[in-house]
């Protein structure tokens, strides 16, 4: 019961600093800019539907049934009969479907430029912007995004020619129900793909598989489920009495934005994954410590260190014990919680390690040789019992990427060394 206890509260922490990085970061503005976006590229994807439609499909039920059911969900439940056989009824001209398809590339590199810049906001601590990277990925991501809309139109309209040709009634009821229950689930696993594609291989450094994979099937099922409780509480009849053809409209744009709301949040959750240690760490030094007259066990620095931090990487040292020695090689930076450490170097004309500092809880040390990328430097002996964090070197720049302040000390100390 503890350690599942311990799993739900990890859990719910990672759920808070997702919360919080989507406030402080502002990722609804980044999630109506990409709603913004979507909906300018609905409307020349639409005229390109319509033009493929208009010029294979002329004439024939499945056509009008197809363009009816997209309509009503544009225009709500006016009677399309008439709008959707009037398009039909002659194929579009070249040009309109020219004019669609340019304005569609240009609505597409659009959306792919809010998501991008969503993105690095949720990675703004990940490094600088390298803009050919940026400028080939939005071509290579707006190239897929055309082509799976593309492909996606292209199957629908396979799939009902298929149907149409099949003869036996039986057949065709059992393929129909299966090609209902493909295009029902068709769409979220497109958003799903949509998110985990995007989560990989956009962000300026790459999250894990594993990340990607539960925030993008955390983004789409979530937005299946808010979707679905959305639509049954709507009163269409009356949008359509209020807003006419705008109703549906409306809804659109309401879904629209849940989604890229749902995608952002989701974004910050992948990110949260991919740096919890490291944000954890950040939470604990910066708490604010009681001071010494009011310190007691249960408010200690030790009593509020995090659990997974102490299993991962917490060590003890008896009094007198060498954490390590000059010369060793080594690139762990130790974070001290509990006792004094002493740091001692041999002078340059030999004789007896001299103390030259003391460690004291909340601090680092042997980050001398990570900074200079040499072997350790000097001799830290525990002064009394201690107790520490030995942090890799990946979870350590990755605590000063989303620490700014451990960030400009270690800053200052490399400045001072090089003077």
């Amino acid at each position: 019961m503890a350690s599942v206890g311990t799993r739900m509260a990890s859990a719910g922490r990672r759920f808070l600093f997702a919360v919080e990085l989507f406030g402080k970061r502002e990722l609804a503005n980044h999630a109506a800019a990409g709603a913004y976006a979507f909906l300018l590229s609905a409307t020349p994807a639409f005229l390109v539907l319509l033009a493929v439609s208009s010029w294979f499909l002329r004439g024939s039920d499945a056509a009008t049934g197809v363009l009816k059911s997209v309509l009503g969900d544009i225009l709500g439940t006016h009677t399309l009969e008439g709008i959707a056989r009037a398009y039909l009824s002659r194929p579009l001209t070249g040009f309109a479907a020219v004019f669609g398809i340019v304005n569609l590339v240009w609505a597409a590199r659009l959306l792919v430029a809010s998501i991008q810049r969503g993105l690095r906001t949720v990675w703004a601590d990940a490094g600088p912007v390298r803009p050919v990277r940026e400028s080939l990925l939005t071509f290579v991501v707006e190239l897929g995004l055309l082509f799976s809309v593309i492909a996606l139109l292209a199957a629908s309209q396979a799939a009902r020619i298929v149907l149409d040709s099949i003869r036996d009634p039986a057949a065709r009821g059992t393929l129909r129900d299966v090609y209902r229950a493909a295009t029902g689930a068709a769409p979220h696993a497109a958003l799903f793909l949509f998110a985990f594609g995007t989560y990989r291989t956009v962000p300026p450094v790459r999250p894990r598989h594993v990340h990607c994979l539960a925030g993008a099937a955390l983004c789409a099922s979530s937005y299946a489920v808010l979707r679905a409780l959305l639509g049954s509480i709507r009163n269409i009849a009356r949008y359509d009495l209020l807003y006419g053809v705008l109703g549906n409209l409306i809804l659109g744009l309401i879904n629209v934005y849940l989604f890229f709301s749902l995608y952002f949040f989701f974004a910050g959750f992948v990110y949260v994954l991919d740096s919890f240690d490291a944000l954890l760490l950040g939470r604990y030094l910066h708490r604010k410590r009681p001071r010494a007259a009011e310190a007691t066990p249960a408010s200690s620095l030790e009593a509020r260190l995090p659990y997974r931090l102490l299993r991962r990487f917490g060590r003890d040292y008896p009094e007198g014990a060498e954490i390590f020695r000059a010369g060793e090689e080594g690139t762990e930076v130790f974070l001290l919680r509990e006792g004094e450490v002493g740091i001692f170097q041999t002078p340059a004309g030999g004789g007896q390690p001299v103390r030259v500092s003391t460690a004291r809880p909340g601090e680092f040390f042997g980050e001398m040789a990570y900074l200079l990328g040499d072997r350790r430097t000097a001799t830290t002996v525990a002064l009394s019992p201690v107790s520490v964090l030995a942090l890799p070197v990946r979870l350590f720049e990755r605590f000063l990427d989303v620490d700014a302040r451990a960030s400009r000390r270690l800053v200052k100390l490399l400045s001072a060394l090089t003077r």
